[in-house]
């Protein structure tokens, strides 16, 4: 009873944690959000518990850290696959660096080390939430923030279209949000870019089915 307990309290304290850094990425619209992040950061304080566990009955000749050592490597190589390079420009670093980062809070959590858990996730919040803004606005008078207004009815063709497009250009997409129209769907979504950027993105985004609009540079 004991054992299931101090299990449960880890891994819903690993969720949490996880969780908190997840809901920032889900908000900023990123790739790993929210489960992907929980999910981390418990199945890597179940591994941590489980190596605690089997290294006990292994006696003196079992090693706590045989487990939690594969999670590195794991977690390493699942943070390089949202890496991209294209044209000259790595996008993704922050997304890989993340997902390494709550990997290691589950670990902590794991391992009874509910502290450094703690202080790693505030940490983290911290780096993405407040200091992404920072950077967003120490950065806006060189990259002017472009709106784009995509109206279309072939939603799924015109998506894959656009994030071909933007991805080949190394261009993410900020603030998207879809509204229903009369003809479709309407798809809102902003570029930060500089007029030299926007001017060739524009160019091969006409290209993409429905209707475009761009609205003058805003400040953020």
């Amino acid at each position: 009873m004991e054992l299931l307990m101090e299990s449960l309290t880890k891994l819903l304290a690993a969720a949490i944690l996880g969780g908190l850094v997840g809901l920032e990425r889900e908000l900023s619209r990123k790739p790993a959000g929210l489960r992907t992040n929980m999910l981390i950061c418990t199945g890597s304080a179940l591994l941590m518990i489980l190596s605690i566990l089997v290294a006990q009955d292994g006696g003196s000749r079992g090693d706590p850290g045989r487990i939690a050592a594969q999670v590195v490597t794991g977690i390493g190589f699942l943070g390089a696959g949202a890496i991209v390079q294209s044209r000259g420009s790595v996008y993704g670093l922050t997304t890989g660096a993340t997902i390494f980062t709550v990997a290691a809070i589950g670990l902590a959590v794991g391992g009874g080390y509910y502290l450094p858990a703690l202080l790693a996730t505030a940490i983290v919040i911290l780096s993405l939430f407040v200091l992404g803004r920072v950077e967003k606005r120490m950065l806006a008078s060189a990259r002017p923030i472009y709106e784009y207004h995509l109206e279309t009815n072939d939603v799924p063709t015109a998506l894959a279209r656009l994030t071909e497009i933007l991805r080949a250009h190394g261009v993410e997409m900020e603030g998207v949000s879809f509204e229903k129209t009369n003809v479709g769907m309407e798809m809102r979504f902003a570029l930060s870019v500089s007029p030299e950027v926007n001017e060739r993105l524009l160019r091969e985004l006409l290209a993409v089915p429905g209707r475009l609009r761009v609205e003058l540079p805003r400040e953020l």
